[in-house]
């Protein structure tokens, strides 16, 4: 399910999980990266050195990028081939 598959009510109250969620924590576990987004509700993303997606409320690993729907990361391996994995 993508953010734009939700409910007003669910995004509201996302939004508000976020935002505390942000507030109480203020800042990333180690090994992790801060992503704030076009929500402006900053989240931890679980990779050293993440790629943030747009929304910032998803995340890819270093050295790949996100999808424009947020569902996926890619990258091209040394042959040239996509490789795709689940954001975060």
């Amino acid at each position: 399910m993508t953010l734009s598959e939700l409910s007003p009510t669910m995004k509201t109250l996302l939004f508000l999980v976020l935002l505390f969620a942000s507030t109480v924590l203020s800042q990333c576990p180690t090994n992790s990266t801060l992503c704030i987004g076009c929500v402006d509700v900053p989240t931890c993303c679980p990779h050293k050195n993440a790629v943030c997606c747009l929304s910032g409320l998803r995340c890819c690993p270093a050295g790949y990028a996100c999808t424009a729907d947020e569902i996926s990361c890619i990258r091209r391996n040394a042959e040239g081939l996509e490789i795709r994995i689940p954001t975060m």
